[in-house]
Parts: structure tokens; sequence; C-alpha cells
């Protein structure tokens, strides 16, 4: 801890341009003596959680008992919803982009770990998606919740978001699901019925059983390792227990692009760095420690397709 604390003051002394000055800076900021002041600079005397956040916050500086060696910086984008009035039409239109760039690629393959249904699948069936993008409007700032209404979102929505799912079928994947992977489209169909969002009892109807054709997509893909009848792009479908987060990861002819999801559907992503290695290994371990389809999957399509079905008497 005391050579942390001198390193760290040493960082003081470069944003004050000298590091004859931080005894005076911490005399200063911190209302100590100068002998005090000297004895923290040594070490000898430990900075208080408090004057460590006084002086992060004065200088703009980053305190962790882990050492600067043992840790890597990456840089993120993220589509900025909130404040710049972006629509779902626009973040359709990025993932869109997203999918057309790696479709561009002549060695390419997609990757996901996952606790919710990829919404890739679930773009080949308009009631479904429609359903799906109404919660992810919700989701953004002074998008208030609104009766479901199939007319919304628009025809051109849609065409992007089904483009979106014929661009995924020419992309070579590889899923990693867990059991939870289909609770969160259950429990979104559950609220929007309980809250009267969802009301058109034939509607409601149509979504569950979209949502059950969408996992016999899926067992038809994991069964014979590829995306359709018609081309040979291969899919690889396991099951692991526990994951924790929803990650995507794109390698495209060397390169490696990495989409971490948050605030609901909104996604961070990075291109060629340490976080795009570390995701790489970390998938590569999971899915090593993974059951493939036709051991645990079965039995989760089992619980799945049985879930649909008491989703869909909810609405007879």
């Amino acid at each position: 801890m005391k050579e942390i604390q001198k390193n760290f003051l040493l960082e003081v002394g470069k944003k004050l341009g000298s590091e004859r000055l931080i005894a005076s800076e911490l005399m200063a900021t911190l209302g100590i003596s100068k002998s005090l002041a000297y004895s923290k600079i040594a070490g000898e005397s430990l900075l208080t959680t408090l004057q460590i956040e006084v002086l992060c916050n004065k200088f703009g500086l980053n305190f962790s008992i882990t050492g600067s060696e043992k840790k890597a910086d990456s840089q993120v984008s993220f589509m900025h919803l909130y404040n710049n009035n972006v629509s779902i039409k626009d973040y359709v239109k990025s993932l869109q982009h997203i999918l057309e760039t790696i479709v561009t690629a002549e060695d390419k393959k997609l990757s996901c770990a996952t606790d919710d249904i990829p919404f890739f699948h679930l773009f080949k069936y308009p009631e479904i998606t429609s359903f799906k993008l109404h919660f992810w409007n919700s989701r953004v700032h002074k998008n208030e919740q609104h009766r479901f209404d199939f007319a919304w979102p628009n025809k051109e929505v849609l065409q992007i978001t089904n483009n979106i799912y014929e661009l995924y079928q020419s992309i070579p994947s590889v899923e990693v699901w867990t059991q939870n992977s289909l609770m969160n489209t259950v429990a979104q169909i559950k609220y929007a019925v309980a809250s009267k969002l969802l009301t058109d009892k034939g509607l409601g109807k149509t979504i569950c059983q979209q949502l059950r054709l969408t996992l016999q997509d899926i067992e038809r893909y994991a069964i014979h390792h590829k995306k359709g009848p018609d081309n040979d792009v291969p899919f690889d479908w396991y099951y692991h227990n526990i994951i924790g987060c929803i990650s995507y990861l794109a390698e495209t002819d060397g390169n490696k692009t990495v989409f971490l999801r948050f605030n609901t559907f909104n996604n961070m992503h990075g291109y060629n760095n340490p976080l795009c290695d570390e995701v790489k290994n970390w998938m590569d371990s999971l899915i090593k420690d993974s059951t493939s389809f036709n051991f645990e999957g079965s039995r989760f399509l089992e619980t799945a397709y049985n879930s649909c079905d008491e989703l869909e008497a909810m609405f007879s």
C-alpha cells in the first residue's frame, strides 16, 4: 500500500508540473501540516479515503490498489441514446451497418455468450420483432410506456430488422446459451399482459407462436450445424449453466471487434484492443466448459417449448 500511495502522489506531481510542489499542494488541499504532508509522500502516513477522493476529483485521477501493470485500457464506443435524440430506427440501422461490415469479410465468425435470445433470430418474425422494439423504445429517454400496437414501428424499420436477420444468416456463428436465455422475453410478455400494455389476444397469441417458431429454427440449425437447408453457413450451439452477461465477438480477416450489451439493449464496442483479446479468451474457455446441443440443450428446449405453450394459453 505504501508504494501504491507513493506512485499515486507522483501522478499528482505530474499534474502540478513539478514533483516539488506536491507537499505544498497536500498542505493546501487537505489542510494538513508540512511534516504530515512529507510523511504521506514517503508513504509513512496513509491517506484517508476522503483525502484520496478529494485529490482524485481535483486532478482527474483514478486510485486503485491494483498496480497499473495488471490493468489494460481499451477504448470503446457506444450509441448515445439518452441525450442525442437517437431513435430506434437509428439504432437498428447501426446494427445493420455492423453486420454489413462483418459480411464483407472473407474470413468471418460471430460468437455470442448470452442469457437472452439473440435478437437476430427474432427479427425473422414481424410481430415479435415489433414487440421487442416496443420495449427497447420504452427504455429510451422520454419515451413513456404505452399500449403495444403492431402499427408501430413503421414498415421501414421492420424492413431493416428483416435485413439484419438475412445478414446474420450468412455469417458463421457460435452461440452459448444458459437455462435463462428465454426468460427475459417471457417476462416481458407477462409484464405486458399484467400492465395492460398487450390487450389484443390474437396479437398476443401470434407473438407466443413466433417465439416458439424462433426456438424451432435454432433447434434445426443446431441439429444440422448450419443455418438453413439451402446454405452451408456453420452454426454451433452450446449450453452453459451460468454466463452472467451478453457478449458478442466478431472475428473478421484477423481482426476482432467486441460488443458488450448494457442498458437493456444498447452495446459498447471496441476494435482490436486488449478487451477484445480478453473476451476472446473468455469465450474460448466458456465453450470448452459447455455442453453441446445434443446433451443439456435438448432438455433446455423442452422446458422452453413448455413455457411458450403456457404463454400462449394466457391469450385463449
